[in-house]
């Protein structure tokens, strides 16, 4: 059985570390913060604690279902876009998060 939303026991003490409550349906743990899952997709939350998104981490709504991943092995999260006149399109690159 699961015990708890990021683990079930530990003597350390863990900071910073979230699991999605409502996915997993597990809304105590012994270390950790539960977070639903609007909150677990929100940058915030993560920058909020320090997190790294400008070389460790990455948000994107089209990879990982919207939750936080690791930037060194997850594909890219920029996405080619036209932009300007169609008779001379420039392809750009923009952040994910921009074209929302």
């Amino acid at each position: 059985p699961i015990l708890g939303g990021f683990c079930s026991w530990s003597d350390d003490i863990i900071a910073d570390c979230f699991w999605d409550t409502q996915t997993s349906g597990q809304v105590t743990s012994d270390g950790g913060t539960g977070k639903t899952t609007a909150e677990m997709k929100t940058k915030a939350t993560f920058t909020d604690v320090d997190w790294d998104f400008e070389t460790i981490w990455a948000i994107c709504s089209g990879i990982n279902d919207g939750y936080p991943c690791l930037v060194d092995v997850t594909p890219s999260c920029l996405y080619p876009r036209w932009k300007g006149n169609p008779n001379v399109a420039q392809l750009i690159y923009q952040h994910a998060e921009r074209m929302e």
